[in-house]
């Protein structure tokens, strides 16, 4: 039988099979590896066990971050406040690297200015680089998923076939987009002038940069004939 036949398949979403779908906690989490015992069993002790995923030393957090184009970082405790929370949610986002610093003395070692323990940061290699997350309900789950997606894409990403998934993820509805050609002699003052737009309506609005030089998007707006090009 066909898989849209199945109510459960559809209750989970499965499309394709064969798939691998993980509850804990009724936390659902999709399997996108490759599919072998050795991957299987990594991704299966990444999700019922994130604890393991604790940083212990300087040079451990320092490689974390060079390995990664984001990185959540939480300074966290089992008596901090927002410590389960943080765990639930690293488990639901998998393709976001999430990580704990539990060590008050480690934070200490680390020297990073304004952040303390008890808190979730976001560092990054883009825009900001270092993004503290804020809340007044530190309880709240969806606050920092969200906080997660959000700063999972730069303040102006460059558009690709996956920008309207991320963007769905992150439930922005509203786009701007910018066409120009990045080797124009315009091009790199409007991108400061946008991201201080792309700043100060972040979460509301969504500002994407389309090359003039990449056809197949230009093509997908409209923008292109056969017989002509953008410069």
């Amino acid at each position: 039988k066909q898989i849209e036949e199945f109510a459960v398949s559809k209750a989970l979403s499965v499309t394709n099979l064969p798939t691998f779908v993980m509850f804990v906690n009724a936390t659902k989490s999709e399997f996108y590896g490759e599919k072998n015992s050795e991957q299987i069993i990594k991704w299966i002790e990444g999700v019922v066990d994130y604890k393991q995923q604790s940083i212990q030393t300087k040079e451990e957090f320092d490689n974390v971050l060079l390995s990664n184009q984001i990185v959540i970082v939480g300074f966290l405790g089992p008596d901090s406040p927002n410590y389960e929370e943080f765990l639930l949610t690293a488990r639901s986002v998998q393709e976001i690297k999430f990580v704990l610093v539990e060590s008050v003395e480690l934070l200490n070692q680390l020297n990073q200015e304004g952040v303390a323990f008890h808190s979730v940061v976001a560092y990054k290699k883009y825009d900001s680089q270092k993004e503290i997350y804020v809340s007044d309900d530190i309880n709240n789950t969806t606050s920092i998923h969200q906080f997660a997606l959000l700063n999972s894409i730069p303040l102006i990403p460059v558009f690709s076939s996956n920008y309207e998934l991320l963007i769905s993820k992150v439930g922005i509805s509203e786009q701007l987009f910018y066409f120009n050609n990045e080797k124009s002699e315009t091009h790199l003052n409007i991108m400061k002038d946008l991201e201080k737009v792309a700043i100060h309506y972040r979460n509301n609005l969504s500002i994407v940069f389309v090359p003039s030089t990449d056809e197949v998007s230009l093509n997908n707006f409209g923008l292109l004939s056969s017989s002509s090009s953008l410069s």
